[in-house]
């Protein structure tokens, strides 16, 4: 591989790197010369990605763990630091989400997307910031949402998002005097395998259509919740379009 690229002699962690924004960012930072570790719980589809960039004449480590687990996330960052030496770029893509309104959403749901989404984006950067704070400089990417900014009715979902980037912006004015700088990404639409819309026949009647949202996130499986609630039996769908990441 070329030396004279600007990410050369870098390293970057990316966990949730099996699909979607987190691959395509893997392969964006070996194209610029970053040694990369991909993390994620998929482990064949991190072994495909991990070969296109060995194709590419790249540095990869693919790495399965789960963000939600704290001694997983510990030991992922503890792995990339073991193996390449240090850690430039800690950039935290995992997520996963149900496009839905609260009361069509379980506990069991709440709690995942809490997990995940907010817990999962903590565990990976307690780990990280020792390193970092010893290297005098580092970078932490915090990929959140376009409803981390504006209000969704996808209720929990939005929460953890907003929770995600609050905690973005107070983290880089505690730690931007250590070198390490914070970015924090709000994207709103693009198409992967995190948010397919599907269309159904209302399961309440009412003669039109309403919809269901698959989630297919970093975890990699896929739940529809009926987003229209009583209107359905109108033929009205409150939420006509899919949940953005």
């Amino acid at each position: 591989m070329q030396t004279d690229k600007k990410l050369s002699g870098r390293v970057a962690l990316i966990a949730g790197a099996s699909s979607g924004i987190g691959a395509a960012t893997a392969l964006a930072l070996v194209e610029e010369g970053a040694s990369v570790a991909i993390a994620a719980r998929r482990m064949p589809r991190l072994e495909a990605l991990a070969e296109r960039i060995r194709e590419r004449g790249g540095e990869v480590l693919p790495i399965e763990a789960d963000v939600s687990d704290e001694a997983q996330a510990a030991a992922m960052v503890q792995r990339a630091i073991g193996d390449f030496g240090r850690l430039d770029m800690l950039l935290c893509v995992a997520g996963v989400g149900v496009a839905a309104p609260f009361r069509n959403t379980t506990t069991a749901e709440y709690r995942e997307m809490v997990e995940v989404n907010f817990l999962g984006l903590l565990y990976p950067i307690h780990a990280a910031l020792p390193t970092m704070q010893r290297q005098g400089a580092g970078h932490i990417v915090i990929v959140s949402s376009g409803t981390g900014r504006y209000i969704h009715p996808s209720t929990v979902y939005s929460g953890t998002k907003h929770a995600a980037s609050a905690m973005a912006e107070s983290l880089r004015r505690e730690i931007g005097r250590d070198g390490i700088r914070v970015t924090c990404i709000e994207p709103w639409r693009r198409q992967d395998r995190v948010y397919l819309p599907h269309a159904r026949q209302c399961p309440r009647g009412g003669g039109t259509k309403a919809w269901r949202h698959g989630a297919t996130g970093g975890r990699g499986h896929r739940r529809g919740h009926s987003l229209c609630g009583d209107a359905a039996a109108q033929g009205q769908c409150q939420y006509p379009d899919a949940l953005p990441h």
